[in-house]
């Protein structure tokens, strides 16, 4: 996360934790978790400002094989709606695609 989405998301987070009344782990040791434990927050953070986030494992219609995953992303808050749509190699580059995506998103509007 970089800009206007780093500072929306980060203040989500620490308002998301007081919200619930739990203890916080802050934001330094969720940014030290591996990608895929993040993974889950930042769609909760997505789904709170209308952006759906999907990675879904990839079947190739021709010969109907798993051969990659993929990444959707459609922010539903703004007028003319924004989508993008690709295939990945990993799950993980999918999360990251959609996550650079979330970002250019937020950081555009």
């Amino acid at each position: 996360m970089k800009g206007k989405a780093k500072e929306q998301f980060e203040k989500w987070f620490k308002f998301k934790w007081r919200e619930k009344g739990s203890a916080s782990i802050g934001l330094a040791k969720f940014y030290s978790l591996p990608n895929s434990m993040q993974w889950g927050v930042y769609e909760d953070w997505a789904d709170s400002i209308g952006v759906e986030l999907e990675v879904n494992r990839y079947q190739d219609m021709d010969t109907e094989e798993y051969d990659g995953y993929s990444h959707y992303v459609q922010y539903y808050s703004i007028e003319d709606p924004d989508s993008e749509y690709a295939i990945n190699k990993t799950r993980q580059e999918a999360r990251n695609a959609a996550i650079e995506k979330l970002n250019q998103l937020i950081n555009e509007t």
